[in-house]
């Protein structure tokens, strides 16, 4: 990992150096901000992203969207502007989307007693474990 740093950041500095000891400064000839950007476009230009259109359909009146793969959430199907703000005290959404996990992941908790904080656990071990996943990804 560090050879491959190294070698990302001092051999350009290297190269550029060597280029301006040569007697051909890059500021002199400059370099249109459109070549620098491998996406073809001036480096201070910033596109928009297109708008997202809001969402005001009501609870049920949407099918649950159909997640990427099985580990995946579904992506809430309705407008949540008149659920908002949610709270502890003020929560409507608990109504539909009330505590969930695997059996077999509940399971490895049998030694907490209490229901929902067993189910809890094993929801908060689920999310650990896929978070695991990415950052070995990413590394």
């Amino acid at each position: 990992m560090r050879q491959s740093f190294a070698a990302a950041t001092v051999l350009p500095i290297l190269v550029l150096g060597l280029a301006y000891a040569a007697g051909e400064p890059f500021a002199e000839k400059g370099i249109p901000d459109s070549d620098v950007s491998l996406r073809k476009a001036g480096v201070f230009e910033t596109p928009t992203p297109p708008a997202v259109p809001e969402n005001d359909s009501d609870p049920g009146e949407l099918p649950p969207n159909t997640p990427p793969n099985e580990e995946a959430p579904t992506v809430i199907p309705h407008g949540v502007g008149d659920f908002l703000p949610i709270t502890a005290d003020s929560n409507m959404c608990i109504d539909c989307h009330a505590l969930e996990a695997k059996e077999e992941d509940v399971a490895r908790y049998k030694h907490i007693k209490d229901e929902k904080r067993r189910t809890y656990a094993a929801m908060v071990d689920c999310m650990d474990q896929g978070i695991g996943r990415v950052v070995d990804a990413l590394e």
